[in-house]
């Protein structure tokens, strides 16, 4: 919402898939952003259903935005009737670029630069010798949201982060929860450019789809840490731009 508000386009958005079929039958949009992994009913199932509508609201471009790890997954979303698939971690410039493919009037986008000019300085960069963080991507999202709005999405990161956590570390639950809470953290992570926690929880949403959940428990001991690690980088970065 923050990148593309600030380009001047208004966005609309449905808490689960099943809320996001109502408001496309009701609106009239230019182009819908379809989340994957939702309550109610997933991405694949909502884009069939508006695809069915019997008004023009099923022929609105749908673009899937998904952290999904496996091949077959694009041919999927094409299959349920999208056009396109944003896959995530995505710097904030593809966003713009899909988005303003489909705008109806040029004139709902702001020109602005997708990053700061050469003549502005750019954000100092932390030592990160374990590559923690793509201090680019970081740097991209600063740069169109602003600093206050990123310290809020990384205040967010962390207390979400607190309750995936939670669920990866209980053995009571079963594998495909746990495999969701891997998503979900994955998606969050890549989309801030943690890249060593995008990685890792990629291997274990991988190894519980495999059932291989001693391998899974094994990399799951590892997050903790590198969560907290990142968010300490993230901050850094952050306040080393305060005066």
């Amino acid at each position: 919402m923050g990148i593309l508000g600030k380009r001047g386009h208004r966005v609309t958005v449905a808490r689960d898939g099943r809320v996001a079929v109502d408001t496309a039958a009701r609106g009239h949009f230019d182009l819908i952003l379809m989340d994957m992994h939702m309550p109610e009913m997933d991405g694949l199932e909502a884009t069939r259903r508006i695809r069915a509508l019997p008004s023009s609201a099923a022929q609105v471009p749908i673009v899937a935005l998904t952290a999904a790890a496996f091949r077959e997954h694009r041919q999927a979303c094409m299959d349920a009737g999208m056009i396109d698939v944003l896959n995530k971690p995505f710097q904030p410039e593809h966003l713009i670029s899909v988005v303003e493919r489909f705008a109806s009037n040029a004139n709902n986008a702001v020109s602005l630069p997708a990053v700061p000019p050469p003549s502005e300085s750019a954000p100092p960069l932390l030592a990160d010798p374990v590559g923690m963080l793509d201090q680019q991507l970081f740097s991209s999202l600063r740069a169109q949201l602003g600093d206050e709005a990123v310290e809020g999405i990384v205040g967010e990161y962390e207390s979400s982060s607190a309750n995936l956590l939670t669920l990866l570390g209980d053995p009571s639950l079963d594998a495909k929860n746990r495999r969701e809470a891997a998503h979900s953290l994955k998606g969050a992570s890549g989309v801030l450019g943690l890249s060593r926690l995008h990685s890792l929880c990629q291997g274990i949403e991988l190894a519980l789809r495999d059932g291989l959940t001693e391998r899974a428990d094994g990399l799951i001991i590892a997050l903790p840490d590198l969560v907290t690690e990142g968010v300490a980088l993230m901050r850094g970065l952050l306040e080393s731009t305060k005066d």
